[in-house]
């Protein structure tokens, strides 16, 4: 299991990126993979652009 948070700020490009799993290989996989997201719309409050937190969990079974 990988778990993931990163946030888009107010320009929509994707910031503080976490991970955290068992291996540190997957954590600097999950990482890479995040840097690679194109850049978004950013989240609107009040007519206001915001920094929006996201988490993402993902499940890898592994057939040893």
């Amino acid at each position: 299991k990988i778990n993931i948070s990163f946030k888009i700020n107010t320009s929509g490009n994707v910031v503080s990126i976490g991970a955290r799993a068992a291996d540190p290989k997957l954590e600097a996989e999950a990482k890479r993979v995040v840097r690679l997201l194109p850049k978004m719309k950013p989240g609107m409050q009040q007519g206001r652009a915001v920094t929006v937190s996201y988490g993402l969990p993902i499940r890898i079974k592994l057939n040893e």
